[in-house]
């Protein structure tokens, strides 16, 4: 919420996954202090949960892209958010989006019938 750096500190933030890890709520607050410690013309790029992931699946919905109690691997992460490209959007208006993309991944060497889809949005942007 508060990082230990001065206004304009940084050329780029590289988010690999940390604001996925907070509600939707959550979000603008820590998109302003990454905004805060960019300089001017400085890169954020952010990787988010999709919401077409198939991680969700199984989980407690929370609501608005909110999810806790998620299976397997992610049992202990606590509320993540899932995410779109629309939303993205609207989260990243501020900023001088480059590109959005979404990026899916799919065992092809997982046990029969449980081939695990995790999609990420992956946004570019520049301060």
């Amino acid at each position: 919420e508060q990082l230990p750096y001065e206004e304009g500190f940084f050329d780029c933030v590289i988010d690999r996954g940390s604001l996925t890890c907070n509600r939707l709520e959550e979000l603008p607050p820590l998109r302003d202090e990454v905004r805060r410690v960019l300089k001017p013309g400085g890169r954020l790029f952010s990787l988010m949960l999709n919401d077409t992931s198939t991680l969700q699946q199984g989980a407690t919905p929370l609501g608005l892209g909110d999810f806790t109690n998620l299976p397997g691997r992610l049992q202990h992460a606590g509320a993540l958010h899932f995410t779109n490209a629309e939303e993205a959007r609207g989260l990243f208006r501020e900023f001088t989006i480059e590109d959005i993309e979404l990026i899916q991944r799919r065992s092809e060497h997982a046990p029969s019938g449980n081939r695990l889809v995790v999609a990420w949005t992956a946004v570019t942007c520049r301060k």
